[in-house]
Parts: structure tokens; C-alpha cells; sequence
């Protein structure tokens, strides 16, 4: 069973009650607030392994790139750009797709992983404990969730602890959780 803790908005008690809800039921504690992952602050678990996560970022050889911008045109997220001195890379722009490298007509791309965040996985007497962590200034927590989703998409017991909201992190973070009679709100505790 899968039970997720969520809420329109920010300071509603969803921390407190996931980990109270961890505590009582021994299910695994998993917070998917990668931006303000708050769960260890109360469970303060051993950190038994910690794992990167990276995305890949495209890397321009300029001695094979003809700056002809079909990379940049085919950029959904505008990372790349086509300047006098060739092509210029916002890196934190990038979604790590892939379409500029499958697109460049020379081979001139490349790709290299740029860590964004990591998970850390510990253990709180016998609760098992992960949290993501995105790094300072990252834009993107999605591939830090998306990381977190495969190490619990076993049928363990979890307890997931979710961001504030109704953005982008609340819905990657909620997709795939069995059926969503299992999703429960704080406002149904509150109300």
C-alpha cells in the first residue's frame, strides 16, 4: 500500500502527519519534497547510501559544429542558442531529452551527466527513510521524483510525503500510486 500525503498549500501539517503516520504503521518513509525535504529534521535516520541523480546535458564539439541551428530550432525548453560565436548552452535550461543530439547533422554533440540533486536512504530504528534533495538553484525537481519513483516502485508499504500545491512535482510525485482512493489530503483530516 502506497499513501500519499498532500495539500493545496504549504504549512498544513503534511510532514507532520506522513512521519506520525510512518511512526505508527512502520511503512517506509519517502519524501518527494525535494525543494524543502523537511521528514528527516523529525526521523533523523541513519543515512545508510546516498545516490546522485544526474540528467544529461549536451556537450558541442566546435571544431565538427557547422552552427546551422537545427539543435537549437528543435530545443522545446530553449536551452540552446545560435550566437556569432557558435552555439551557446543554458544548461540549466536543459531537460536532458536528447532531440538536439539526435538532430545534429555532423556528430557534433555529445552528452555529459550534470548532477542536480541526490536521494539519501537511511534507516530510523525500523523504518526505512529516502528523501530527495535537489541542489541549490536547480530549476527542475522532476527527474530528482522520477529517481525517488523507481527506488519505491516495488510493492513496498510507503508513506510519500509530497510538495506543497498542484504543480508539475505534486503530479510526478502522485502518478502511478495504485489507484487514487489511496491518495489522501490533509484537507480530508482537516475538514
Amino acid at each position: 500500500m502506497q499513501i500519499v500525503v498532500l495539500s493545496g498549500k504549504g504549512g498544513t501539517g503534511k510532514t507532520t502527519v506522513a512521519v506520525s503516520l510512518a511512526k505508527t504503521t512502520g511503512f517506509t518513509y519517502v519524501d518527494c519534497d525535494v525543494e524543502e525535504p523537511n521528514g528527516f529534521v523529525f526521523l533523523s535516520p541513519q543515512i545508510e547510501k546516498v545516490v546522485d541523480v544526474t540528467i544529461p546535458n549536451p556537450v558541442i564539439d566546435r571544431s565538427k559544429c557547422i552552427t546551422c541551428g537545427k539543435c537549437a530550432a528543435v530545443c522545446q525548453f530553449n536551452a540552446l542558442a545560435v550566437t556569432r560565436k557558435g552555439i551557446m548552452l543554458f544548461e540549466k535550461m536543459c531537460h536532458g531529452c536528447g532531440a538536439c543530439l539526435l538532430t545534429c547533422p555532423t556528430g557534433a554533440i555529445t552528452e555529459q551527466l550534470r548532477a542536480i540533486g541526490k536521494i539519501d536512504i537511511g534507516r530510523n530504528a525500523d523504518i526505512e527513510c529516502i528523501r530527495g534533495v535537489l541542489d541549490v538553484g536547480e530549476p527542475m525537481a522532476g527527474p530528482v521524483i522520477s529517481a525517488i519513483k523507481k527506488l519505491i516502485a516495488d510493492e513496498r508499504d510507503t508513506i510519500v510525503d509530497c510538495a506543497p500545491g498542484s504543480s508539475c512535482n505534486v503530479v510526478k510525485a502522485i502518478t502511478g500510486i495504485g489507484d487514487f482512493k489511496r491518495v489522501l489530503s490533509i484537507c480530508d483530516f482537516l475538514v
